[in-house]
């Protein structure tokens, strides 16, 4: 039996007209690559395979985020679902959500990979305990905010800056 999850259901209030925005976002291009597909024309066709993978993409991640967004109000639809780039996915989004209340969030160029360690927190609930960290302390403020990751020889600390 696995530990309760933690439960941030402030956050998933948050980010979930984000990822819905996103979702839709995806539809459409399936929408539209449907119709292109339609077509008998090889050339046509030719030029649907990039669109198709980056929808499949798309739809990858945004079935991570909404496993943890099912977690962070007690429900653990990940299982034993692990993704080294899910900081980075719950990171986007959450800037995309900080977006909708006005406020920039200045991502790093690269969010470091996690790595599954025995007695570690999975990566899902540091996803979560990370991003609640950064919304909560973003909400009551106005403005800009940049995130930074420090690396040290055995850990990674973050720090938000104005």
């Amino acid at each position: 039996m696995s530990p309760q999850p933690t439960r941030h259901p402030r956050l998933a209030a948050a980010l979930i007209p984000a990822l819905v925005h996103r979702i839709n976002n995806t539809t459409q291009l399936l929408v539209v690559l449907r119709s292109v597909l339609a077509e008998p024309d090889e050339d046509v066709l030719a030029t649907a395979g990039p669109d198709l993978a980056h929808a499949a993409r798309e739809a990858e991640e945004q079935g991570w985020l909404l496993g943890l967004l099912a977690r962070s109000m007690g429900t653990d639809l990940l299982l034993a679902r692990e993704e080294r780039g899910g900081l980075g996915a719950m990171l986007r989004l959450l800037a995309e959500a900080l977006r909708r209340e006005r406020k920039q969030l200045a991502l790093p160029p690269s969010v470091p990979a996690m790595t599954l360690v025995a007695g570690c927190p999975r990566s899902a609930e540091l996803c979560l305990d990370l991003a609640a960290l950064v919304w909560e302390s973003c909400a009551p403020l106005d403005g800009a905010f940049t995130l930074v990751f420090e690396r040290g020889p055995e850990r990674w600390g973050l720090h938000l800056s104005r």
